[in-house]
């Protein structure tokens, strides 16, 4: 059959319009997929940035809690290569501002400190009390009084073989300097230790009373005064060591300038811290104390004696107990000695007066604290 020109005509354009159309439609298709990927593209890139900003605004949040005075760094936003900073802008903002932040910290570093910081007495003191420490030196005495105006004194220091006992006790109280040094007598369970303690801190005044003695141990206390340029003072009645306001220490005994025995010449020290009074007696016995009874009577009142003679039955006759009427008695002496000390029946009668009574060899050192 044959076709007509127009009619083939007519063919070939429906023909060449067919493929126009969908030529054109597939070109359309390619560019919608085009845009709809691009669209998906940036709006993950926007959640994802907009997620880590929030992340990141509530761990700066979270530090912030934690430590508000921390030094502050200011923290650079992540930036979107398609600028999601406009959807994130519109977020409620958790974090403040770094001039806010450093604001808030000014302010907490101005505030008055709760607990404020702690300061360092002086070097004597307790708290601004008075210390009295009966060291555990055996069979002597060594006795530290850190007084409250933060001077140091040591009364006596034990054997030679305690001296770091004595020494290492010092230390521990923070002591470097001693403002004085009283050696009661010349027997070495009392001067033992003093050229060790004389040796490794720097001394004030020494107190020792005048008297011919000829062991080897006191010739090596004097010894070691001389080389270290020290003066020696008398110890003896009458002579005031301290006298401030509320506070006085004084050497009431030995009353008299000769003994027969080397224990009477011991120095009796005497503190008074307001309403508190401190009696130690070193190793004076019955004559010495009756002396001081004679002398000044009720003025022996104290609150804490030391036993005269590691509680010796030579010494604590019942007037000096009477006239101390003391309430704490302190027996400074070494276990299982072989003197028998303290005599029972010498800790019998301070335990009649209701006077609480310590001793070392049972207890160790023994401190006793005074706030006037």
């Amino acid at each position: 059959m044959k076709i007509s020109p127009n009619k083939a005509t007519r063919k070939w354009l429906w023909i060449l319009l067919a493929a126009l159309g969908l030529f054109f439609y597939a070109i359309g298709q390619s560019s919608d997929d085009t845009k709809e990927a691009g669209s998906t593209t940036v709006l993950s890139q926007a959640v994802s940035s907009l997620a880590t900003d929030s992340r990141q605004t509530e761990t700066s949040s979270a530090s912030e809690s934690i430590s508000q005075t921390d030094t502050v760094s200011e923290q650079t936003p992540p930036v979107s290569k398609t600028d999601p900073g406009k959807a994130s802008s519109s977020l409620p903002q958790t974090k403040p501002p770094a001039s806010e932040i450093q604001s808030e910290k000014t302010i907490a570093s101005s505030r008055p400190q709760t607990h404020p910081p702690a300061t360092t007495p002086p070097a004597g003191a307790v708290n601004g009390r008075l210390a009295v420490h009966f060291i555990d030196v055996g069979q002597g005495d060594a006795i530290l009084i850190q007084l409250p105006n933060g001077q140091n004194m040591l009364i006596d220091g034990g054997e030679a073989s305690k001296s770091s006992v004595v020494v290492d006790f010092l230390k521990s109280k923070n002591v470097s300097h001693l403002d004085y040094l009283v050696a009661t007598h010349p027997h070495a369970d009392h001067i033992g230790g003093l050229p060790a303690v004389i040796k490794e801190f720097s001394i004030g005044q020494v107190y020792m009373l005048k008297v011919e003695h000829t062991t080897k141990t006191y010739e090596n206390l004097l010894t070691t005064i001389a080389d270290k340029g020290l003066k020696i003072k008398t110890a003896r009645a009458g002579v005031s060591l301290l006298n401030e306001t509320g506070l006085s220490v004084g050497i009431l005994g030995p009353v008299s300038e000769t003994y027969k025995d080397l224990n009477n010449y011991s120095a009796v020290v005497q503190i008074a811290y307001q309403n508190t009074d401190f009696l130690f007696l070193g190793d004076a016995e019955k004559e010495s104390e009756a002396e001081l009874v004679a002398r000044y009577g009720n003025a022996l009142a104290a609150d804490v004696v030391k036993a005269g003679h590691h509680g010796s039955k030579t010494s604590s006759t019942a007037a000096l107990i009477a006239a101390t009427k003391a309430k704490h008695v302190i027996f400074s002496l070494g276990k299982d000695n072989s003197y028998g000390h303290p005599h029972e029946n010498v800790w019998e009668a301070w335990h009649k007066t209701g006077a609480a009574l310590y001793r070392t060899d049972a207890s160790g050192t023994v401190t006793v604290i005074s706030d006037g």
